[in-house]
């Protein structure tokens, strides 16, 4: 759920997030930076990023260092199982123990 700065609910965010995409490319520019806050449509062309794009970047950006999975899941409100289906092979943990096992000599 998103809100307000009055802590209402927003129903829809299209706007308020095409708004903020506009501003961050034109405070960029105004600083001298040009970045790109636009990803492949998958028909030759490119689309703006979206809130959710953001989103599982953040949670792969959490995994990679090593986050605790259980509190990934918390911390973004995604369920531990999609967490584990969808992030964990970007864990530098992923399949630590099985590697071990099979770098033992007997």
């Amino acid at each position: 759920m998103v809100q307000d700065c009055d802590g209402y609910r927003v129903g829809d965010i299209r706007k308020g997030w095409a708004r903020a995409v506009r501003l961050a490319e034109e405070l960029a520019a105004g600083q001298g930076i040009e970045i790109d806050l636009t990803m492949p449509d998958g028909k030759g062309g490119r689309k703006y990023i979206t809130p959710h794009v953001l989103k599982h970047t953040a949670i792969t950006w959490a995994v990679q260092r090593g986050a605790f999975l259980p509190d990934v899941a918390s911390y973004f409100s995604t369920s531990l199982e999609t967490i584990e289906r969808v992030y964990w092979h970007h864990s530098p943990d992923h399949q630590r123990s099985a590697v071990e096992a099979m770098d033992r000599r007997k």
